[in-house]
């Protein structure tokens, strides 16, 4: 397959308003229930919940998938730092 075929995102410099705005890449309600429900029991940070956002958009476009699909933010929170997970 050729290279124009695949769009990938560079969350490095996105920031953190376009996220919020969901102008950059829109999450489904779905995502975002799971997301909220997430950030809520794991007592996330602003800082957190923007990175778990970009890590997923990172995970999502190595599986090929146009949007963050739910599998995509669960596979994201499997790579917060032990410490904080237990905290």
């Amino acid at each position: 397959m050729a290279d124009d075929e695949y769009t990938y995102f560079c969350t490095r410099y996105l920031e953190n308003d376009a996220i919020i705005a969901d102008t950059e890449f829109p999450l489904s309600d779905e995502v975002k229930a799971a997301l909220n429900l997430s950030a809520k029991k794991l007592d996330l940070s602003a800082r957190s919940y923007h990175r778990l956002i970009k890590l997923a958009r990172t995970v999502a476009d190595l599986e090929g998938h146009d949007e963050i699909t739910t599998g995509d933010l669960m596979e994201a929170l499997q790579y917060r730092p032990k410490q904080l997970q237990n905290s």
